[in-house]
């Protein structure tokens, strides 16, 4: 199974470190969610875990977490 590359894994790390607001009160339950998350995605798209790109996606609600991936 493919990996978060270290550059997107340090990108969540920032963004959740910034926003922490308005995600839950522990960094490390947030990182092993959104992990596990686009772990799934990946699974069901058949795409490589290591090609996510993270992004912040701006909503009338705050801040979320969203994810692609390069072909």
């Amino acid at each position: 199974m493919s990996r978060l590359s270290t550059q997107e894994y340090q990108k969540l790390i920032s963004i959740l470190r910034e926003y922490k607001q308005y995600f839950s009160s522990s960094l490390e339950e947030d990182v092993a969610d959104i992990i596990e998350s686009i772990s799934i995605d990946a699974k069901n798209s058949k795409r490589d875990m290591s090609k996510a790109k993270i992004k912040l996606i701006s909503t009338p609600k705050g801040p979320e977490i969203g994810v692609s991936f390069e072909e």
